[in-house]
């Protein structure tokens, strides 16, 4: 079986075209595609990108994992268009024993349910870094309903649950602080307004510069923070130490734009055990940010605390989840393919918030070994 590869400016079968390639990877002068490349199609008139679907092989090229004939445009459309490589020159071929053992037929067709979306972990870098970022969010819509399972099938950009499977798990009690003068992760100094949050008699501080974010960005509010805190579980609250908002982006975003191939890329939050949660602004949000992503940042960044503290107890967890990740194959999000670090906040994400509801029988489905590595971890 052949798959030829995808290149900028190929369409899909709804028209759409895509707009982004792997600077320095061409066929022919043109720039070959990738997955999370943006697509643009003019059928819903809508921005997408492309997701990976079927076999195909873990090298990447510059940190990007190339798209192929047949991988999917994630846009409005219904159903999902597939997108068509414009040559045959450049592609990559596959025997049946290695379409066997990656879980597909000869054809290409999943075999077994949960196998179909490409096996992008075998490509992960295990690139590290004192503070793991997280990327922004455009505005979208709001969710379809409470069991909306969707977010958990591997296609979508990043893990954000429906809002209603953000679970209120503590109370929270939010005492406003004094001024100070705080050293903000985003390199500046200046006042803030130091808040307290209280819960389950652990006081975490919430840092609220005065300056206010750039235009055509939002912050996080501190009530918002603070309600985020209470639907956390039990084990992600010990590392937190503080919680910092920050009214300038991100010093490290170039390093990440470039680690991740994406120009535009930017910070939303990052975080450590030493560093504490740091929230920067979001830019495109005017007004209030949906609480919806506030808790989804907050589960994502203090699994990253989460997953810090289990290496430094035991460097072996490390391993452990990278066989996990392994004998999935697939991955949670298209962010998750990023690193084994973004995997791991990704499913912790995906894992509490489906646990208890019906998500969690089709995450159970899809992804086995991490939802048994979590069972392991969460007592």
């Amino acid at each position: 079986m052949r798959r030829s590869y995808i290149k900028q400016g190929d369409r899909t079968t709804s028209g759409a075209t895509v707009n982004q390639g792997i600077k320095g990877v061409s066929h022919r002068g043109t720039n070959v595609s990738f997955l999370g490349a943006e697509i643009y199609c003019p059928r819903c008139k809508s921005t997408g990108y492309l997701a990976g679907i079927g076999p195909r092989h873990p090298p990447t090229w510059m940190k990007q994992q190339p798209a192929l004939h047949d991988d999917l445009a994630i846009c409005k459309c219904k159903p999902t268009p597939p997108v068509i490589a414009s040559q045959n020159e450049m592609f990559e071929s596959y025997g049946i024993a290695y379409l066997a053992k990656m879980g597909f037929a000869p054809n290409g067709d999943a075999l077994t349910r949960g196998t179909q979306i490409a096996p992008a972990m075998l490509s992960i870098s295990d690139f590290e870094s004192d503070a793991d970022a997280e990327p922004g969010r455009v505005p979208a819509p709001t969710n379809k309903g409470s069991f909306d399972c969707s977010y958990l099938d591997g296609s979508k950009g990043r893990i954000d649950a429906p809002a209603d499977l953000y679970k209120k798990r503590n109370p929270v009690q939010l005492i406003p602080g004094k001024q100070m003068q705080v050293d903000f992760p985003s390199g500046e100094s200046g006042p803030a307004t130091k808040y307290d949050a209280i819960i389950n008699g652990q006081t975490i501080p919430i840092l609220v510069p005065l300056q206010k974010p750039p235009v055509d960005t939002a912050l996080a509010e501190p009530r918002q923070i603070a309600e985020a805190l209470g639907k956390l579980p039990d084990q992600n609250l010990p590392n937190i130490n503080r919680v910092v908002t920050n009214a300038a982006a991100n010093p490290d975003d170039a390093k990440w734009a470039a680690q991740y191939g994406q120009a535009d890329f930017y910070s939303a939050a990052t975080a450590n055990i030493q560093q504490g949660v740091a929230v920067y602004p979001w830019h495109g949000w005017t007004g209030t940010i949906p609480q919806r992503y506030i808790d989804s940042t907050m589960v994502h960044e203090t699994a990253h605390q989460v997953s810090e503290a289990l290496r430094s107890a035991d460097p072996g967890m490390r391993d452990a989840y990278r066989d996990a990740t392994s004998s999935d194959g697939q991955a949670p999000s298209l962010y998750a393919q990023k690193n084994l670090n973004e995997d791991f906040a990704e499913s912790a994400n995906m894992y509490w918030t489906s646990k208890g509801t019906p998500c969690e029988e089709q995450g159970r489905t899809r992804y086995p070994a991490r939802y048994q590595y979590f069972d392991s971890i969460s007592g």
